[in-house]
């Protein structure tokens, strides 16, 4: 939304939050890319990783270890080949929370200058304000769409795949549609 219909005033502020959002959004993306974890594993622990991946990681603390970073290229491969879930799942936690203590205050006050940029367009929320251009043009039109796709998968799942169904009711993680589906479970281990 361009913001035709707004006072120069208001869309010169409108312009400002904009401006700051972009800046909010490189904040966060080098808080994250800048952020400095991993996990340190023995060889035993790598077992089942190509050796070529081994090869690459940089030394752990102590010695015979290795230091799995929050890089794309230790992450990936270990999150599809490692037989270790105990440590995927540490990895995992550590991976989804990078820089979380130096985004928070980014995240809010993203947060604060999105809903204002609804309130300045007179809707009532940011949700509102990124569907208005879109083909469905209010949240709740997409969720409609969503109860509607769940009704029809309801009707077509046979049987059989019920049991995997059962498993991702189970383990699905912060997916705000599961809950047309199932129960939706967060996992904080």
């Amino acid at each position: 939304m361009a913001g035709h219909g707004l006072s120069d005033e208001t869309r010169t502020r409108v312009q400002e939050l904009r401006t700051r959002l972009v800046e909010l959004e490189i904040e966060f993306a080098t808080n994250t890319a800048e952020f400095d974890d991993g996990i340190e594993v023995g060889l035993d622990d790598l077992v089942g990783l190509h050796d070529s991946y081994i090869e690459r990681l940089a030394p752990g603390s102590e010695d015979g270890t290795y230091r799995i970073s929050m890089a794309y290229p230790d992450v990936i491969p270990f999150f599809d080949n490692s037989p270790r879930r105990d440590l995927r799942e540490a990895l995992s936690f550590k991976f989804n929370n990078r820089a979380r203590n130096a985004n928070t205050d980014v995240l809010a006050e993203t947060l604060r200058l999105r809903a204002e940029i609804a309130t300045l367009f007179g809707l009532a929320s940011w949700a509102h304000y990124r569907m208005e251009v879109k083909m469905a043009k209010t949240p709740e039109a997409v969720e409609e769409f969503y109860a509607s796709l769940l009704d029809h998968f309801r009707r077509l799942v046979p049987s059989k795949l019920r049991p995997y169904l059962s498993f991702w009711r189970r383990t699905a993680t912060n997916y705000r549609f599961a809950r047309g589906i199932g129960r939706t479970t967060t996992r904080n281990k």
